[in-house]
């Protein structure tokens, strides 16, 4: 069960409503903060521990509602850009800032032969210093031609930022290049 506990920000709240899942030796998969809600995925909670815990939660100085929730919301995110990445017909790799593959849609895995997620860009081309390139210039450069499994491509890369500016990683599109006057 996937639950949404909605709360008054003040300091030790997340503690309080997760020591209550700890003490009830629930199996966590994941748990997200975006003040002032937590959502939690508990997969073994039964409806008895919910209602229980349900009590529990409201008992806690600052909480408002307890509910259910479908789908935690990074959950949706990731399948919102898998569906999104799954869409394009050009090969697509959304990298972290380090210059690890965080995705790829299934044009590049099917042009790559295997899942590159986790791999570092330097695996994935023959360019030994492109990912090193491409991190030193926050994902900013003009498009260039690489070589991916063998095969000259266009690269068009386009850096993804968080709040404030703080780079979160990349995009990195290949086209063939007979596209570059699309470009």
């Amino acid at each position: 069960m996937r639950i949404h506990v909605t709360f008054i920000d003040r300091v030790g709240i997340t503690q309080e409503v997760l020591a209550l899942l700890g003490a009830r030796n629930l199996n966590l998969d994941a748990v997200e903060m975006i003040p002032p809600n937590v959502y939690i995925d508990a997969p073994d909670l039964s409806q008895a521990v919910l209602d229980e815990l349900n009590y529990a939660l409201l008992r806690v100085e600052g909480v408002k509602a307890v509910e259910l929730v479908d789908i935690l919301p990074g959950q949706r995110r990731r399948l919102q850009l898998e569906a999104l990445l799954a869409a394009m017909s050009d090969p697509v790799l959304a990298v972290d800032p380090g210059g690890y593959v965080l995705l790829a849609n299934p044009t590049l895995v099917n042009l790559f032969g295997r899942e590159p997620a986790g791999e570092p860009l330097s695996s994935l081309f023959a360019e030994p210093d492109l990912a090193q390139t491409l991190i030193d210039k926050g994902f900013r450069l003009p498009m260039c031609e690489v070589s991916f499994q063998g095969q000259a491509l266009l690269l068009d890369a386009t850096p993804i930022s968080g709040g404030a500016d703080a780079l979160e990683g990349g995009l990195l599109t290949l086209y063939p290049p007979s596209r570059i006057g699309e470009r």
